[in-house]
């Protein structure tokens, strides 16, 4: 079965260990995969902490994100967007380029 990292984190057993260091003014946050699974880490260190430690963590710059992926909340969209095999992908990029007049990595202007 799948674990992901979220329940990880709301694991009694983390949520123990993870508390005191996140508190520490000069821990910082990494977090990199998808958009979803971002703000779903991030509401699980909510849980962990308070709201106003969190707001800290992120006012004071140091919650650092690398995602990937549009936010999708229905779970059929997150079928479909999971579903979306890199041969689509590159069949909509091609289509897109076609369209829209980009080539050699630029773009055309098509007001002329």
């Amino acid at each position: 079965s799948k674990e992901y990292t979220t329940d990880k984190l709301r694991s009694d057993r983390v949520s123990k260990l993870l508390c005191p260091v996140l508190v520490r003014p000069n821990t910082h946050i990494f977090i990199c995969g998808s958009a979803n699974m971002a703000e779903d880490c991030k509401s699980a260190l909510r849980d962990i902490v308070s709201q106003d430690s969190f707001d800290a963590i992120t006012e004071d710059g140091r919650l650092h994100c690398d995602v990937f992926g549009a936010l999708s909340s229905h779970k059929k969209a997150k079928r479909e967007l999971a579903s979306y095999s890199m041969g689509d992908m590159l069949d909509d990029m091609l289509e897109l380029d076609l369209q829209s007049g980009i080539k050699g990595g630029r773009v055309r202007d098509l007001t002329s």
